[in-house]
């Protein structure tokens, strides 16, 4: 059937169910508050979703935003699975070179670790099975969903753990969270590859009958479907900080590797630099100074560039709240723009964070630390986040699940 007529269809079963015309909550073409959940809401919702095609061509509309459609029942579930069919082809179709698409998410390695940083006796059982009770798989396969929904040309991932054992060597992998989030997107007929793998913290602790390993990663992703005048790479780079945080734990001295990818990427003639990090949470004189190594390694370059990830730094500014720490100003002090603010957003924008079991309910994201920065010319069109409604939580046997502890981000911006 022809995307366009697929779209004129569903634009008026929207019609239909918004009722005698009337705007919902008195916010008629924009998103609901999450307080409003009917199916006018989500009407409302596709109506935003499918103008990408606008926005990506310079209109003024608001921001993409998806939703997790694929258990929902009846006439919803129908209208659904058609948006989604709907958002992809028009992304598929809507896609001129100077336009890039792309998704940052800190996907939680599963358990909070500062028992293992801090406690003289940590109950490393119990933390093992909080891994086990967060249900990575279930949550790779809804962050799947949302690849597969935006088709973003790259992805960047912090906290992509793998977890191995427990056994003699801790040297069976039990949970490969990167393995898992590429299994499902080609089954989902999407095509993406890690263009670079950087290993962060690793550990290995005793846990009956033997030990489990556990090694942090941050992954930069991209699409192999697209042909290489479309979307290439070169210069790919990764690397640790010099500046790191040591501490004393009931394992021994740890220190806390923290690290960078970039790649210089080029799209339709138009070359650019992509940057991804996670930075330092837990010190932030350690996380100023890894800003400041990200400000004159990396990003130093004569090419434009795009940084996207979790900077630990909250860019909403306010005062009391954790994470409140001078590395967001310093970093838009080096002449990057912030994507969230540039597109105009008076919502907040929160990413983080959930409760490390992610069972609680509402939502507690609370600080905007996950960000996308440009610089030389690259403006921003879009961005909204993702994994944040009430709907985007998975079903395991511990209760509904927040796909992370933080929300993720989809941007889409314009090369100069």
């Amino acid at each position: 059937m022809p995307t366009l007529f697929i779209c004129a269809l569903t634009r008026h079963i929207c019609a239909a169910i918004v009722h005698d015309g009337q705007s919902v909550g008195g916010m008629k073409g924009k998103i609901p508050p999450p307080s409003i959940v009917s199916s006018a809401s989500i009407a409302v919702l596709f109506e935003e979703d499918f103008h990408i095609r606008n926005r990506r061509e310079g209109s003024n509309m608001e921001r993409p935003r998806t939703l997790k459609w694929t258990r929902c029942r009846g006439m919803l579930a129908a209208l659904t699975a058609l948006v989604s069919l709907v958002s992809i082809a028009v992304r598929a179709e809507a896609a001129p070179a100077q336009f890039l698409t792309l998704m940052t998410h800190n996907v939680y390695f599963g358990a909070d670790l500062s028992p293992v940083l801090d406690s003289p006796n940590p109950d490393l059982p119990l933390l093992w099975e909080e891994v086990k009770a967060s249900d990575i798989p279930a949550r790779a396969t809804r962050i799947a969903d949302k690849i597969a929904i935006e088709e973003p040309e790259i992805v960047a991932l912090q906290e992509a753990a793998q977890w191995s054992g427990p056994g003699p060597n801790g040297s069976t992998i039990h949970y490969d969270f990167l393995l898992s989030i590429l299994s499902e997107l080609a089954l989902r007929g999407e095509h993406y590859a890690p263009v670079k793998v950087i290993d962060d913290l690793d550990i290995t602790a005793p846990v009956a009958p033997g030990y489990v390993h556990f090694v942090d990663r941050d992954i930069l992703l991209a699409r192999t479907d697209l042909p290489p005048a479309r979307l290439s790479f070169s210069n790919v780079q990764a690397a640790s900080y010099s500046n790191l945080l040591s501490v004393s734990t009931a394992l021994g001295p740890i220190t806390i590797p923290r690290s960078w990818i970039s790649a210089d990427v080029s799209m339709g003639g138009k070359k650019f630099r992509f940057i991804t990090t996670h930075l330092e949470s837990l010190s932030s004189v350690i996380q100023e100074a890894q800003a400041g190594e990200l400000i004159a390694g990396p990003a130093d370059t004569s090419l434009p560039v795009v940084m996207a990830g979790d900077f630990n730094s909250n860019a909403n500014g306010l005062p009391n709240l954790p994470d409140n720490t001078s590395t967001y100003e310093n970093l838009l002090g080096a002449g990057f723009g912030d994507i969230w603010t540039a597109v105009g957003h008076n919502r907040i924008g929160n990413t983080c964070c959930q409760e490390a079991d992610l069972t609680n309910f509402p939502s507690e994201l609370s600080e905007r630390i996950d960000l996308v920065l440009t610089n030389g010319g690259i403006k921003g069109v879009a961005e909204g986040v993702i994994d944040n409604h009430f709907w985007d939580r998975v079903s395991s046997p511990a209760g509904p699940l927040w796909p992370s502890d933080h929300g993720g981000l989809v941007a889409v911006v314009k090369m100069p």
